[in-house]
């Protein structure tokens, strides 16, 4: 699969990148990369990314939690 949509991301011009790969208790900054995710035009690419290679961080706007969380209600 083609990853074209990194090129179009929110985050692919962030001067601060290391936000989405923060602490898991570092709310702020969760918050702070959760808010560049919300507009962003590819989060459903991003966040499939991140399932498919299981990435850490945050990925289509989502906390590696929120993610597992997430497929495990679907499985269920």
């Amino acid at each position: 699969m083609s990853e074209g949509w990194r090129n179009r991301a929110a985050c692919a011009d962030s001067d601060k990148p290391e936000i989405f790969f923060c602490d898991k208790n570092d709310h702020y900054l969760i918050h702070k990369a959760k808010r560049i995710c919300k507009r962003c035009p590819v989060r459903l690419e991003c966040e499939g990314y991140a399932i498919r290679n299981d990435e850490r961080g945050i990925w289509g706007g989502k906390t590696e939690k929120e993610r597992k969380d997430g497929l495990r209600k679907i499985r269920t």
